[in-house]
């Protein structure tokens, strides 16, 4: 068992998305081949490898240096037999300490109303709501103050 960055080939990133479970279906809403091509090539990828060494655990995130530096969370997915077992929370770690390293000013992402499991693991990160529509949830972490060595975010207070 092993974490990498960016290792994983177009193939083991489709395998790694056909296996994993997402709420709702992700092959409902996008190409899963062209959706693999782009994480390849415009994401950093957070790796978790089991000890088959078949990709098993990712976390996605592009970024963006104009203006004001940020990035976003485009996927985190953990094979079913893996689930529970802390490496999601390993994965959006790291990927939020590499986004601090890189001094990136907050960090986005989206998810279900439904996905409850996710949205419990982002609160726990600091992540908080700052948009909201029928079926999704728009999340943000406030880099500044997130502490790596610690997993934690200072609390998020909308007056600052």
């Amino acid at each position: 068992m092993r974490y990498s960055v960016n290792q994983a080939s177009v193939t083991e990133l489709y395998e790694q998305l056909t296996s994993c479970t997402y709420i709702p279906p992700l092959e409902s809403r996008v190409s899963l081949k062209q959706y693999s091509e782009k994480i390849h090539c415009n994401a950093v990828r957070f790796e978790y490898w089991d000890h088959d060494n078949i990709l098993s655990g990712l976390c996605a995130m592009y970024t963006n240096y104009n203006n004001e530096p940020f990035g976003y969370i485009t996927n985190v997915g953990i094979r079913d037999l893996l689930q529970g077992k802390g490496i999601a929370t390993q994965l959006l770690a790291k990927a939020l300490k590499y986004a601090k390293d890189k001094g990136l000013y907050f960090v986005d992402l989206e998810v279900f109303h439904t996905n409850t499991r996710a949205i419990a693991l982002y609160k726990k990160f600091g992540f908080y709501d700052y948009k909201q529509n029928d079926d999704r949830i728009f999340m943000r972490l406030d880099i500044l103050k997130y502490k790596p060595e610690t997993g934690l975010s200072m609390k998020h207070n909308n007056n600052e």
